[in-house]
């Protein structure tokens, strides 16, 4: 059974405790660091991981490292890298770092597959190039940052356009995510939950209702302070 804590998403700080097969994985250390050690033994850390450079990612990235955890990342890897085999403290787990598009800056989606559970981990991007249909995900976290119907309200000669217009060429939104979703095997998949969403142009009873209602998946909606909201459950 796989156990997901959300710490902290969006701009201000991102940071995910996933828990599989008796494994832990740290996705992402952008939250506070007294937040990440209060919520997990890092002795019991099979694995970190780091998306991308940008500090509501990376801010604690040093110090996961420096404290022994295992720590990858996706900021130097621009191919996909397929089936590195890794043994965890109980049983093994490979890892497929997936590059999206993000701006100009290097990110990497992941991928987690152990004996029982194929996990999909997707945030701050708004294209995949990559055709990821072999993998039958069992679970996914992924970036549902914005409604284009809030999006495109906005006024084109407003102060709010170009920094709209940046979160739409380096973020998923809402009908975006409903495109990349049909390409992938959803077929068993157990629970979609939605990261990252912005406090200005998401709503989280639209989003979460609306990818459940479509895939009949128990969709959960990460909270900016921590926590998930869930449908369907």
């Amino acid at each position: 059974m796989v156990q997901i804590k959300c710490l902290a998403t969006g701009s201000t700080g991102n940071c995910y405790i996933l828990k599989s097969c008796n494994q832990t994985f740290i996705l992402d250390a952008g939250c506070k660091w007294d937040k990440i050690v209060a919520n997990v033994n890092l002795n019991e850390v099979d694995m970190a991981y780091i998306s991308h450079e940008h500090k509501d990612h990376s801010l604690n990235y040093k110090e996961l490292a420096f404290r022994g955890v295992k720590c990858f990342d996706g900021i130097n890897t621009q191919d996909f890298v397929k089936n590195e085999n890794l043994r965890a403290k109980q049983g093994q787990y490979s890892l497929y770092r997936v590059p999206i598009h993000h701006g100009k800056t290097n990110n990497c989606a992941l991928i987690i597959e152990n004996e029982s559970d194929c996990i999909l981990y997707a945030t701050d991007f708004n294209l995949c190039e990559y055709d990821l249909s072999e993998f039958k995900f069992t679970h996914i976290l992924v970036e549902c940052n914005y409604l284009e119907s809030m999006v495109g309200q906005i006024d084109k000669d407003s102060n709010d356009y170009f920094k709209v217009k940046r979160q739409i060429n380096t973020h998923m939104g809402l009908e975006g995510l409903k495109i990349f979703l049909d390409s992938l095997d959803l077929s068993k998949c157990q629970e979609i939950d939605l990261i990252h969403m912005s406090q200005g142009y998401g709503d989280s009873i639209t989003m979460g209702s609306s990818i459940y209602s479509r895939y009949r998946i128990i969709t959960g909606v990460c909270k900016q302070e921590g926590g998930i909201e869930y449908y369907g459950s």
